[in-house]
């Protein structure tokens, strides 16, 4: 992807999350760095909707989520789509413990269809 390219995928994701604070990254292949912004993303509060499916993330990007009780004290997220990413159990049973206290998440998608 070239820098143009990636300026105007960041400018439309940017234009998507201040209209609907919605991140949409399916289909997409993510890295740590990937991991880290969208973590400050709901640090701040700023989306509601995260949709990674087929973003390839698997166990170390959820992983990195859920540092820090993120999920666990977000009041902000409602929807996290996490399918088709090859989770292991690993990895959703420490989500699993985090959700039982968050009070805003009222979707998860852990499908792999």
């Amino acid at each position: 992807m070239t820098i143009e390219q990636r300026l105007i995928t960041e400018n439309k994701l940017i234009k998507q999350i201040e209209t609907r604070r919605v991140l949409n990254l399916n289909n997409m292949t993510l890295g740590e760095k990937s991991v880290d912004i969208i973590r400050n993303l709901i640090l701040k509060g700023l989306v509601a909707k995260v949709s990674l499916s087929e973003s390839g993330i698997g166990d170390a990007g959820l992983l990195g989520l859920l540092q820090g009780d993120l999920i666990k004290d977000s009041r902000s997220l409602v929807t996290l789509d996490l399918s088709c990413n090859g989770l292991t159990g690993k990895s959703i049973r420490k989500l699993c413990e985090a959700i039982v206290y968050n009070r805003s998440l009222l979707h998860i998608n852990l499908s792999s269809y």
